[in-house]
């Protein structure tokens, strides 16, 4: 069988650069992911499509038989539920509706799905299970070191769909094996960003830059890497003074001998220096390899960093989508053609 993928909600296409040989294309909703002229895209994707709806897509003749995609996962995120103090559901998020309509129009022999663990905390499994009646499904719900990424602190929901008609197992995709992985630190993680600049997406930020640390405090970076390095020199969390809260909510930092705290898309996570992490940095933390372009034009800095943060942040680790590609691989001399 010859791999015909296409990206459905696989935003800046992290998810899918790993199999960008054999992509059609990627239908992305969500506006956060687009940049002008698709410049993001196109860095590292050339003329591959990307599309903003499934009508778009539609236009297009081709069949795929995988799709790959994380929509989006606001529903069941830790922000959501401090915002409305109750998990929402996914069922009316139109990056998941696109996700299961695709899936249901194009009938794709494979499909991966990435999202929160806490997804089934308001969303019964079994309603999930009924919308991809016609597979086979193979859920994990682990912490992404069983990926060999190092990022022991985030677990996600992984599943695979295999259409009933095939006759594949969860052992045709079993996680990777542990025995030979080690987990790197943060340290290591970033070693030699230190030398790279806009054009491999590495940005300083200006120590007298002013920012919100957390809700009605603002501070310059300068302060807040003199914290980070005297006061708070061995502690990951920023303390909070005059507030209901002891530690402001978002802000870390990650410590040189440790994994990699959860990479996150807000501006308010520092490296072991007490710097605020540039894209790059939180692209290695995600398994990205520096061969995904991210591109900074210096005349759009500001914006261009925060898109990148984005990108790379809200995916599942660069690993997720290169395991599930490589047992396709293992797969396709074995699978029927129709």
């Amino acid at each position: 069988m010859k791999l015909k993928i296409l990206g459905v909600c696989g935003g800046g296409g992290v998810i899918l650069h790993p199999a960008k040989g054999k992509l059609l294309g990627n239908i992305e909703p969500r506006a956060i992911y687009h940049t002008p002229g698709k410049a993001f895209w196109k860095a590292n994707f050339g003329e591959i499509p990307l599309y903003k709806t499934l009508e778009e897509a539609r236009k297009e003749e081709f069949k795929p038989n995988v799709i790959m995609g994380h929509p989006d996962c606001g529903s069941g995120s830790v922000l959501s539920y401090s915002r409305a103090k109750k998990l929402s559901t996914i069922e009316f998020n139109d990056s998941f509706i696109t996700f299961h309509s695709a899936v249901t129009e194009y009938k794709p022999k494979f499909f991966l799905f990435e999202n929160l663990t806490a997804l089934f905390k308001n969303y019964p499994k079994e309603r999930f299970k009924k919308l991809f009646k016609k597979y086979n499904l193979i859920m994990y719900s682990v912490p992404m070191d069983r990926f060999h990424n190092s990022q022991v602190h985030r677990k996600r929901l992984v599943v695979v769909g295999i259409r009933k008609d095939l006759s594949y197992t969860r052992e045709d995709f079993k996680l990777p094996k542990m025995k030979n992985f080690k987990v790197k630190t943060s340290k290591t993680l970033i070693a030699g960003t230190e030398n790279m600049g806009l054009e491999m997406g590495h940005y300083v930020e200006p120590l007298d830059q002013l920012i919100t640390i957390y809700g009605g405090c603002k501070i310059t970076l300068r302060e807040i890497k003199t914290v980070w390095t005297t006061t708070l020199k061995h502690k990951s969390r920023y303390t909070a003074e005059g507030r209901k809260y002891t530690i402001a909510p978002g802000v870390y930092k990650n410590l040189p001998n440790k994994p990699p705290a959860t990479a996150r898309k807000q501006n308010r996570q520092f490296n072991h220096k007490g710097e605020m992490m540039s894209p790059r940095e939180l692209a290695r933390i995600q398994g990205v390899p520096d061969t995904f372009v991210l591109p900074i034009n210096p005349n759009t800095v500001k914006r261009d960093l925060n898109k990148a943060r984005v990108c790379i942040t809200k995916c599942p680790p660069y690993e997720v989508g290169a395991w599930f590609y490589q047992c396709l691989r293992n797969l396709s001399p074995l699978i029927p053609n129709n």
